[in-house]
């Protein structure tokens, strides 16, 4: 009978747990030549024991099975010990364990969608700079209002009684005042006279003084004419200047006091997808959106209200880093280290955990057969005292007739006494070695009419090995032991740890490249910020290339990293040469053990034939008076004997079978060579292994 395993990817497991098993292991035993086949062409019903998982999900919680005191074939009491044993629940948990470690190695694998998002606003004592730019603006509106006012005062005081002379403005010396409407359109700009100009003015006024009586009235007139003209543009002025000032004046109060501290806010958003390769490249594009505005605290953002009035600052950018190993064997081996560690600590786990399933399966073979065979020596015991009965009756009907001595009677009875105490001897092994075979089955009970019984009988003795037997049994023997196929994995992984090890005792050396393309806006409004940015035009592509390398001293961590990982190697080998060596010399040890208890199973059928045919003599002769009891006690007593010895010897040859099988790695065996490919994620990694059941 075979059925399939799979060992990585979908896995199958009994218990929701026990991955790696199929139906119970099943066992190779027998007392015949042809329990030595070595498979069996009639299949057997194992649903509800085979259970599809796929997940990494923990293992199974452990619950006792409750006894029922039923009968139980021992391919039902595998099944049971495979659903219930603890032994097989703590190797499915380790291996959960395993999974789960393998897991978060893989994890470094993962796709990662990172999402930032940050905001910054801050405080900050006014600068210099920023200081002296608002008092500008605050003087640009406060100095000309009151210039203005001055000027206008100082064109009234002139223009007083003042009708021949020239009309100068009091303000600062070679100035321009220009003069704006609200809307900023210039009114009149007005040159303020420098020291030279006011004193070829007076100059002229006194030459004027001087030669007005020798002038003609004509020249008179005309200056006259010119003065006015020139009073009547003052007048202008004047009306303009005092128009101007209110709107100056109100412009210095929207601007409010002066400000003493300035504020900044900035948002940065950003999207980015990481990637780390198995080949020790790290892949990672992103978008970016970023704001930035600041003004003085407490102001509006207009200039005119006393605000900074400096647009804010909207910049996208499209960007895609690469983190490329150069050195340390260009990362493939040391990124992937602890994955591959893990991954092969997964199978070794598994690996032991059939294993453990192998050794439960023996377990439950030795105890099944004990049980069978403590049975079978109470019905042999029941069986002496039945023939004792019937000695017993055959002398009490001699005495009747005065062929034989009273006094014989009591020999018989002793001897029935003696038989009797033995089968209450024989019954209470057998409420031990049920009771036993129910701890080893996993069950729970308590009393012990619940402990299972064995239905099958003890396997008859075979007469000799069989031919090709030895063979089999040692071809491949290293290929089909799960134990030394854990450790070979564990030695494995501890190579890889260490090979990751020695590389990562070289200098670290690392190119990172990053391209971008970016766009930057600057406006008022976040959302058409964020419009004009990404919609609008782009600038690159921009490229960075930085190269980093590590120069350590001593190393010390490195180099203390790969003696941890070579001791940890070369524990792991000297383990699997151990396991190698125990194997070889455990079916060795079995096969010579198997060989005698042939041997001895054969001479003991003979001798307990040969007993069988005296005793039936001895019972003629002692019905037709020619024998005595002593020699019929004699007799049945040594059959007796030769029978418990012939099952003693039978139940030696079942277990040496079994054990035999076991130590060949073929009471649960695997009768295909594995075969997968090494591929990522493990998840997807196949080991198909298909376990033949081996019946009588």
């Amino acid at each position: 009978m075979s059925g399939a395993v799979t060992k990585r990817g979908p896995r199958h497991g009994l218990c929701h747990g026990l991955s790696a098993l199929t139906l119970a292991g099943l066992v190779a035993l027998v007392a015949c030549p042809a329990a030595f086949a070595a498979t069996s062409a009639e299949a057997a019903d194992v649903d509800g024991l085979i259970i599809d998982r796929i997940d990494w999900g923990p293992a199974p919680a452990f619950r006792p099975l409750a006894a029922d005191g039923a009968e139980l074939t021992l391919e039902e009491a595998v099944r049971i010990a495979l659903q219930g044993s603890p032994t097989l629940f703590a190797a499915a948990a380790n291996t959960a364990q395993q999974r789960a470690l393998e897991q978060v190695a893989d994890g470094q694998f993962d796709n990662f969608l990172v999402l930032r998002t940050s905001a910054d606003y801050r405080q900050r004592v006014l600068r210099d700079r920023r200081l002296a730019l608002a008092r500008q603006r605050r003087s640009n509106f406060e100095v000309p209002a009151q210039t203005f006012d001055d000027v206008a005062n100082s064109f009234e005081q002139s223009l007083e009684g003042n009708f021949g002379r020239r009309i100068f403005a009091d303000c600062p010396e070679g100035s321009v005042l220009t003069i704006t409407d609200p809307d900023g359109n210039i009114i009149e700009r007005i040159q303020c006279p420098t020291a030279e100009q006011l004193r070829r003015a007076a100059e002229l006024t006194r030459l004027y003084e001087v030669l007005a009586p020798f002038l003609p009235p004509e020249f008179e007139e005309l200056l006259t004419e010119q003065i006015q003209i020139q009073r009547t543009s003052v007048e202008n002025v004047i009306r303009a200047l005092r128009l101007a000032i209110p709107p100056l004046r109100r412009a210095f109060l929207d601007l409010g006091p002066l400000p003493e501290e300035e504020e900044s806010f900035r948002l940065d958003l950003q999207a980015a997808f990481a990637r780390q390769f198995r080949t020790g490249i790290a892949l990672s594009p992103a978008v970016s959106f970023s704001s930035f505005e600041e003004n003085f605290v407490g102001k509006e953002f207009d200039e005119r209200f006393g605000g900074l009035g400096v647009p804010n600052l909207y910049t996208a950018e499209f960007l895609l880093a690469a983190s490329i190993p150069l050195g340390k064997g260009r990362g493939a081996k040391l990124v992937g280290a602890g994955l591959e560690s893990a991954g092969l600590l997964v199978d070794s786990a598994e690996a032991a955990e059939r294993h453990a399933a192998a050794q439960t399966v023996l377990a439950v073979v030795e105890a099944y057969w004990n049980a069978a065979a403590a049975a079978e020596r109470v019905e042999l015991l029941n069986l002496s005292v039945e023939n004792q009965v019937r000695l017993f009756e055959i002398t009490e009907g001699l005495i009747e007739g005065d062929e034989v001595p009273a006094a014989e009677i009591s020999r018989v009875e002793a001897r029935l006494a003696q038989l009797r105490t033995s089968v209450v001897d024989a019954e209470q092994a057998l409420r031990r070695a049920r009771i036993d075979l129910a701890r080893v089955l996993g069950l729970e009970l308590d009393r012990y009419e619940q402990a299972p019984m064995p239905s099958e009988p003890l396997p008859r003795a075979a007469q000799a090995l069989p031919d090709g037997e030895r063979d089999t049994g040692m071809s491949d023997l290293l290929g089909r032991r799960w134990d030394l196929e854990s450790a070979r994995l564990q030695r494995e992984s501890a190579e890889v740890l260490r090979e990751a090890a020695r590389l990562n005792l070289k200098r670290r050396f690392d190119l990172s490249i990053v391209g971008s393309y970016s766009a930057v806006f600057e406006g008022r409004s976040f959302g058409e910020g964020l419009e004009e940015t990404f919609l609008g035009d782009y600038a690159g592509p921009s490229l960075q290339l930085q190269i980093d390398i590590d120069f350590p001293v001593r190393n010390r961590v490195a180099r203390g990293q790969l003696a941890q990982a070579t001791a940890l190697e070369s524990s792991a080998r000297i383990n699997e040469r151990e396991v190698e060596r125990s194997v070889r010399s455990d079916a060795a040890r079995q096969l010579s053990v198997l060989e005698q208890t042939i041997a001895t199973a054969r001479l003991r059928e003979q001798t307990r034939e040969g007993y069988e045919a005296i005793l039936a003599s001895d019972e003629e002769r002692f019905r037709l008076g020619d024998g005595t009891v002593i020699d019929g006690i004699t007799s049945e007593s040594r059959l007796t004997s030769a029978r418990l010895d012939e099952l003693s010897a039978r139940l030696d040859q079942a277990l040496a079978l079994a054990r035999w099988r076991f130590a060949t790695g073929r009471l649960l065996a695997a009768t295909s060579a594995e075969s997968y490919a090494f591929a990522r994620p493990r998840i997807f990694r196949k080991k198909l292994r298909h376990f033949e059941i081996v019946t009588r």
